[in-house]
């Protein structure tokens, strides 16, 4: 079971260089980026976290709210149907203390144990 899993994160995270590269493109560099799983044993329950610096910077003009929107929209434009089903949600991870703020609200949101 471990095995599939990893292989699922792999096999996605292999798939997210066009939409890295379009993020890019279009001004809103990531840093990184990491699949995790969100819920243990749903093999469609990932969270792609990534860091992006320049959303701490607020005179960018846009909050954390409208980047996830425009994550996920970049995201389906640029990897293929299969890979962002499995994305269950997209978190920007810019310090512990946000990652945790994050994570935090999301399982609030969607009833989810820490």
């Amino acid at each position: 079971m471990v095995t599939r899993k990893l292989e699922i994160t792999e096999q996605i995270e292999a798939q997210l260089q066009p939409f890295i590269e379009e993020c890019e493109r279009r001004g809103y560099p990531i840093t990184d980026v990491r699949v995790i799983e969100s819920i243990p044993g749903v093999h469609n329950s990932f969270v792609l976290e990534f860091i992006a610096d320049w959303l701490i910077d607020k005179d960018k003009g846009m909050d954390d709210f409208a980047a996830i929107r425009l994550f996920r929209n970049i995201l389906r434009e640029t990897t293929p149907k299969e890979v962002h089903q499995f994305i269950y949600g997209i978190v920007p991870d810019l310090s512990p203390d946000v990652a945790t703020k994050w994570k935090a609200e999301l399982r609030a949101k969607y009833g989810q144990s820490t």
